[in-house]
């Protein structure tokens, strides 16, 4: 099911130049784009709520922490690698389980929410379009990107529970 969904993903995304090119884009670039909204969220924090600063800044990296760790020991390979497809980005076969990128973006965009509710939805869907980059780029199959969503969530869900941290 998961090499079907991600076949279905990366032809259907290689039918469109257009398409092509945006998911070339996203997969180069937003990553940048979180880094500095991430690192302007952590001033804006330094300055009107400090109360929330640590929290904003240690549950990120513990996702990013936990994904780097689970990649370690997973050791899929990358859908290119895999099953010989062409990469639409250069990109090392260094782990595939979980995306890293899909956690950490989902993560940022829901710590997000704690600034301003329009950011980080708007955050959330980018990250979203992130995900999916990543698998019409060849570089992550469907499972990754969900894997990497649900641990952000569950992470961002029990914190946010336990109301300790958010």
């Amino acid at each position: 099911m998961d090499r079907k969904l991600f076949y279905l993903i990366y032809n259907k995304i290689g039918e469109s130049t257009f398409l092509t090119k945006l998911t070339v884009l996203l997969t180069k670039y937003v990553s940048k784009i979180y880094a500095f909204v991430y690192i302007a969220g952590g001033i804006y924090l330094f300055f009107n709520d400090r109360a929330k600063l640590s929290a904003y800044v240690a549950v990120p990296f513990f996702v990013l922490c936990l994904t780097l760790i689970l990649r370690e020991l997973i050791g899929r390979r990358r859908p290119f690698a895999a099953l010989g497809v062409e990469p639409r980005i250069m990109h090392e076969d260094n782990g595939s389980f979980p995306s890293n990128h899909s956690a950490s973006s989902m993560i940022i965009a829901l710590s997000l929410l704690n600034i301003n509710t329009a950011l980080g939805v708007a955050f959330i869907i980018l990250s979203i379009l992130t995900g999916t980059s990543r698998i019409a780029a060849g570089v992550h199959y469907p499972l990754d990107v969900f894997a990497g969503w649900f641990i952000a969530v569950a992470v961002f869900g029990v914190l946010f529970a336990v109301g300790s941290v958010y």
